[in-house]
């Protein structure tokens, strides 16, 4: 494995933990304020997530991921 894709791995897995990591605040605000609310962090994580995995799959060229 290429250095190139070696940073275009790790470039797909943040963009993974981003995506994933939506979860884990939208849980943790939820417990706090003993109910259940998505919180703007949320959001963002969504956004950054999303084009980064986007980025990630227009670089494989994986028509599948990209749509």
């Amino acid at each position: 494995m290429t250095t190139i894709d070696r940073i275009w791995l790790a470039i797909g897995l943040s963009g993974q933990a981003l995506f994933s990591g939506r979860f884990l605040i939208q849980w943790w605000k939820s417990e706090k304020e003993k109910k259940s609310v998505i919180p703007i962090e949320f959001w963002y994580l969504s956004l950054l997530g999303g084009v980064t995995l986007f980025a990630y799959a227009i670089h494989k060229l994986d028509p599948v991921f990209i749509i």
